[in-house]
Parts: C-alpha cells; sequence; structure tokens
C-alpha cells in the first residue's frame, strides 16, 4: 500500500503543480481570456451533458481502436524487423516520416477519405504505429549478447532463448510503449477530429474555439488530460497485476 500510495502521488503531482500555474495565470487574465479552475468547474455540469457524452464515446472508441491496432502492428513490425535485422533501415524510414507534420497527414486524409471516423482512427494508426515499432526495436537490441551466448553454450534451443532472454526484456518494454503510445493517440485523435470530423472530443473543441468560449474549451483540455492520466493508471495497473513478474521491485 505505502508502494501504490508513493506511486500515485508522483502521477498526479504533475496534475497538481498544471492546476496551481493554471490557477495562478487565471489571476492576471480576464475571465474570458484565461477562466480560474473554479469557473470551469462551476459551469462543467451544465456542459457535460448527453451531446458531450456521445462525443466523448465516440472519441474514446477512435482513441481505443486506433491505439489498439498500433500496438498490434508497431510491435509485430519491431519483431520481424528485429528477426530479419533490418533496424537501420526501420529508424532511417522512421526519420524521415517524422519530418511530415501530423497535420498535414491529416489534411491528406480528408482529401482521401473525407470527413468521418476514418480520418482521427487512420491518423493514429499512421502517427503511433512509428513510434511503437522503434522503441520495441530499441529494446529488443539492447539485451547483453553474453546472455544469449550462456543460454546457448548451455544447450538451450531458440525457444528457450525466446522465454527466457527476449520475452522478458520485451514486457516492460511493451508496457512503457503502451502508455506512451495511448497519450499520444488521444492527442492525435483530437487533431484529426479537430481538422476531420463532424462529433468527438476535437469537433467541439473546434466548435468552441470558433465562438471564444474559452470555459468550453478548457473544459475539453480539463477532460482529455484527465483521460490520459486514466489511460496510464489502467495500463499500467494491468501490467503490473498480470505480469508482475517481469518487472523489478520498485
Amino acid at each position: 500500500m505505502g508502494s501504490f500510495s508513493k506511486y500515485l502521488l508522483k502521477t498526479v503531482s504533475p496534475l497538481l503543480l498544471l492546476l496551481l500555474v493554471w490557477s495562478l495565470l487565471s489571476l492576471f487574465f480576464e475571465s474570458y481570456i484565461l477562466p480560474s479552475p473554479l469557473r470551469v468547474a462551476a459551469i462543467a455540469p451544465k456542459l457535460l451533458e448527453d451531446e458531450f457524452l456521445r462525443n466523448w464515446q465516440l472519441s474514446l472508441l477512435r482513441v481505443f481502436t486506433g491505439a489498439f491496432v498500433s500496438f498490434i502492428l508497431g510491435t509485430l513490425l519491431a519483431v520481424i524487423a528485429a528477426v530479419l535485422k533490418v533496424h537501420r533501415f526501420a529508424e532511417s524510414l522512421h526519420t524521415m516520416g517524422q519530418t511530415i507534420p501530423a497535420v498535414v497527414v491529416a489534411i491528406l486524409l480528408v482529401i482521401m477519405v473525407g470527413t468521418g471516423s476514418m480520418v482521427p482512427v487512420l491518423l493514429i494508426v499512421i502517427m503511433v504505429t512509428p513510434f511503437v515499432a522503434l522503441q520495441t526495436m530499441a529494446g529488443l537490441q539492447s539485451h547483453d549478447p553474453l546472455l544469449t551466448m550462456v543460454i546457448k553454450s548451455t544447450g538451450g534451443s531458440h525457444k528457450e532463448l525466446v522465454r527466457d532472454l527476449y520475452i522478458p526484456k520485451l514486457i516492460p518494454i511493451m508496457r512503457s510503449t503502451a502508455i506512451v503510445s495511448a497519450t499520444m493517440a488521444v492527442k492525435v485523435c483530437i487533431l484529426g477530429e479537430f481538422i476531420g470530423a463532424e462529433n468527438g472530443i476535437g469537433f467541439l473543441f473546434n466548435v468552441a474555439r470558433i465562438y471564444l468560449n474559452m470555459d468550453e474549451v478548457l473544459l475539453y483540455v480539463v477532460v482529455i488530460v484527465l483521460q490520459m492520466f486514466c489511460f496510464q493508471l489502467v495500463i499500467d495497473g494491468w501490467f503490473r497485476l498480470f505480469l508482475q513478474k517481469y518487472f523489478y521491485a520498485g
């Protein structure tokens, strides 16, 4: 319980710091420019009604779909690249892809597939999959060659090499990659909905921005931040609950 409390405190601390900075900054601006946290909290019950919940659920579905596909596809590509020993080529390809802004990709998707759920989902897959693949490849390459020699010298088979070396190395990497990719998926989904959808949190964010409803804008920002925070807790908790043996204490 003590270790969990420390972990929770470390996770919540950035949120509390953000809230403090927001509160201080709101003292120097008019409420129509930067409303205070208390003002946003006061209007939250009125704004978080059925229409918002429908759009939020739709955004959650898009995030889950895109993040799940990206995580599975990126992990598979990393394993294939490691087996074929083409990680250098994959890294160069990823570097080239990163030079293309996500906004440009979103606009191209709108032109190709039109507006709707396909734009944010495909944007997540395109932007997040290379990150998952690159991080997983880096982790797979970081194992100690001496351990491989020891397993092989003691008569270990390829199956035992995978079970005793690669999987224990891969699981912690998958945990951290899943957390980061999920938070990335939220941000990318918001961008996709902002540009190429007619519903979802990103769409509501865009409408509020157009009419300069800063109360709504900041409320949606709070929802997005809390959503990413919850994703981190759920993913980390799942890995530590079911795959605890692959993690070091503390």
